[in-house]
């Protein structure tokens, strides 16, 4: 196992003892995907803040100062200022996938990736979520992303589980079964 690997399981263990409840980590990560997203739209940003010309903690105020503006919790802040300090932010990205990972190791909660043709109805969307949380009798964080080569339909996907309910998916089988009747 890398040095940077451990140093992330070192944080993600951390951040989880601060925010033990599933919710408040699941908010806390929602925000740590938007600020992911931020940051690579606008390296402009990202690079005030990791520049060093200034002192860390000129640029930790002023990136404190904003974050607070924007309602993120003190717990994203802190581990931003942390990734920062230590020259990790443009590593925000591995650090929420092995935050997500050690979730599911630890049996706090599922990841699973909803994949639809087009977006789900909020009532769909929370059914769906239910019916998977009384399923695997654990806190389930669905994300939802539109993949349109599906045609209609849903996928779900875990790191060991895949359901496949898509278009795509349905005609792909029949394809493979008239192929195994004809050999």
């Amino acid at each position: 196992m890398k040095i940077a690997t451990w140093w992330f399981d070192d944080l993600a263990r951390a951040f989880l003892a601060e925010l033990p409840s599933v919710e408040t980590q699941d908010e806390a990560l929602t925000q740590f995907e938007l600020l992911a997203q931020a940051f690579k739209r606008d390296s402009q940003v990202r690079d005030a803040f990791v520049n060093a010309t200034h002192s860390f903690e000129a640029r930790a105020r002023l990136l404190k100062q904003a974050l607070e503006k924007q309602g993120v919790h003190s717990i994203v802040i802190h581990t931003i200022l942390l990734l920062t300090r230590e020259q990790k932010l443009s590593q925000l990205d591995s650090f929420i996938v092995r935050l997500k990972k050690m979730r599911d190791e630890l049996g706090l909660a599922r990841q699973v990736e909803l994949l639809v043709a087009e977006p789900f109805t909020v009532a769909t969307h929370q059914a769906l979520h239910a019916a998977l949380e009384k399923k695997w009798k654990t806190h389930v964080r669905l994300e939802e992303r539109i993949d349109q080569s599906l045609l209609g339909g849903f996928e779900l996907r875990t790191d060991d589980w895949h359901f496949d309910a898509s278009v795509k998916g349905k005609l792909h089988r029949v394809k493979t079964a008239l192929i195994a009747q004809t050999l």
